[in-house]
């Protein structure tokens, strides 16, 4: 209760706010009124590196705190905890009710979060990496279930079963048609463009 109590403070307020916001998105990944992706972005840091050394630079640090190797929200979520967390012990305990100091602790706070963040969601990335790795061609041919909607401009995601366990993937339908969570499709070709599978509903096969 204290710290419920704390966390309401009004210098602690925003990182409260923002912790209220990514409860909110992941209830709306739950009920299914938001895509585990909605706010993902590509990242590729190896074309960077190559074009233009500061770009690579900046692309080799967003690749050290897992960004492009993670969904973005996942990374979020533990920031913004940490922060949140970080905050209101920082300031209970040191009895703060300046803006002045806690604007002074923002930035060291934002440093130490980002590097738990880090070590955090470490043990995702072997569960996500499967969604970004090149062609497996041993999913192509197989029946897949959407777990994610899926439409021409917007990756989806799908489970199919494979080598003994089930795999996700990033999936594209092959033309203009929206694919539902719940619905089955054949994975067709890898689109090597677009890193992810093309796939064709097996209600248009049949």
């Amino acid at each position: 209760m204290d710290f419920l109590i704390a966390a309401l403070q009004p210098i602690n307020l925003p990182y409260t706010i923002l912790m209220a916001v990514v409860a909110l998105y992941w209830l709306s990944v739950i009920i299914g009124v938001l895509d585990f992706d909605t706010f993902d972005i590509d990242l590729d840091a190896d074309a960077d590196i190559e074009v233009d050394g500061e770009i690579g630079a900046m692309a080799q640090v967003l690749h050290y705190f897992n960004i492009g190797e993670l969904p973005l929200m996942i990374i979020f979520s533990f920031w913004f905890l940490f922060m949140w967390v970080g905050s209101v012990l920082t300031n209970h305990y040191l009895g703060n009710d300046s803006w002045l100091i806690a604007g002074a602790i923002l930035i060291p706070n934002a440093f130490v979060s980002l590097m738990l963040t880090k070590y955090a969601t470490k043990p995702f990335q072997k569960a996500f990496s499967h969604l970004t790795k090149e062609e497996d061609t041993s999913v192509i041919g197989k029946e897949c279930k959407l777990i994610i909607p899926a439409s021409l401009d917007k990756k989806g995601q799908a489970e199919v079963y494979t080598s003994g366990y089930h795999q996700r993937v990033y999936v594209k339908p092959l033309d203009d048609k929206k694919l539902q969570k719940g619905d089955t499709a054949l994975i067709i070709e890898f689109d090597e463009q677009q890193k992810c599978y093309l796939i064709e509903p097996l209600a248009t096969l049949n």
